[in-house]
């Protein structure tokens, strides 16, 4: 089998798109759950803001902090791959 220099170019070219697409879309789910965590963590941020815009916390708002919490703990899992 003969190969000339074009054809050798073009498998070359191929291969490295194959790795380059496969590299992308890993990065780009990566962004995505990062993103997720992002807004997460802005949720916790206003559910502190509104627990303590009266200047006491009562029980309802204890749990919605707890489970905004549990939201940020379950994006950052995700995002570390461990889920």
């Amino acid at each position: 089998m003969n190969f000339d220099l074009g054809s050798v170019v073009t498998i070359v070219l191929g291969i490295l798109a194959t790795f380059f697409a496969t590299y992308l879309a890993v990065a780009k789910n990566k962004l995505k759950q990062l993103i997720e965590l992002g807004k997460q963590i802005l949720e916790v941020a206003q559910a502190l803001e509104n627990s303590v815009a009266d200047n006491k916390v009562d029980a309802a708002e204890i749990a919605s902090l707890k489970k905004e919490l549990n939201d940020v703990k379950v994006a950052w899992k995700i995002l570390l791959g461990k889920k």
